[in-house]
């Protein structure tokens, strides 16, 4: 009787550390080795095979979308397994690829997700549907109103285009849109001088 108890329970306190692991499947193939090395000597190695450290024990990397958990102990990897990718701070989303559009959120682990990511930002057009005209406004002023916007809304280099323009006093006041889905206002000199930036209506 005691014998089925203390096995029953062993099965159950196996099967509930079986649920706990994040481990989802063997590590690739490239990271093996890596189980027993000394932590601090091997980041250089995982740098060159494109991961990267995001917190504590977990790794990116970004071009494969895999996300390894690496505890340490001792020094040591102890172990290497895949992971949620969630786990590295990747969200998934349903609609994506080329026209899709570039999320503002989007991190720079997402960005292989999204081909729109990578296009560069365009200037925006002599006369915009709401009648701005950006024909006397510098390529300095736009230029840095739109790093200004990425920085702002904390997108991608290049994510954010000038969309209106106008005139107040002797500098531009430009709405920026920021991966199509945030919006600011940028105030800048014509010679490039971002004088404030504000959320956009």
């Amino acid at each position: 009787m005691h014998l089925k108890l203390f096995s029953l329970l062993a099965l159950l306190l196996a099967a509930l550390a079986a649920l706990a692991a994040p481990a989802l499947a063997h590590p690739p193939a490239e990271l093996a080795d890596y189980v027993g090395a000394r932590a601090g000597q091997a980041e250089g190695g995982l740098n060159a095979l494109g991961y990267r450290n995001i917190k504590g024990s977990y790794w990116l990397n970004s071009a494969e979308g895999v996300c390894v958990h690496m505890p340490v102990s001792q020094g040591r990897f102890k172990s290497v397994d895949i992971v949620k990718p969630a786990l590295c701070g990747v969200k998934l989303h349903t609609s994506h690829g080329a026209g899709g559009g570039c999320p503002a959120d989007v991190s720079q682990a997402d960005r292989y997700l999204y081909p729109d990511c990578d296009k560069p930002a365009a200037k925006a057009p002599a006369a915009s549907a709401g009648g701005s005209d950006f024909s006397q406004v510098s390529d300095a002023a736009v230029a840095a109103c739109m790093k200004s916007a990425d920085a702002y809304q904390g997108v991608a280099a290049g994510t954010s285009s000038a969309t209106a323009v106008s005139k107040s006093g002797g500098n531009w006041v430009m709405t920026m849109s920021s991966g199509g889905t945030y919006v600011s206002t940028c105030t800048v000199t014509n010679a490039g001088k971002v004088v404030s930036m504000s959320p956009g209506a």
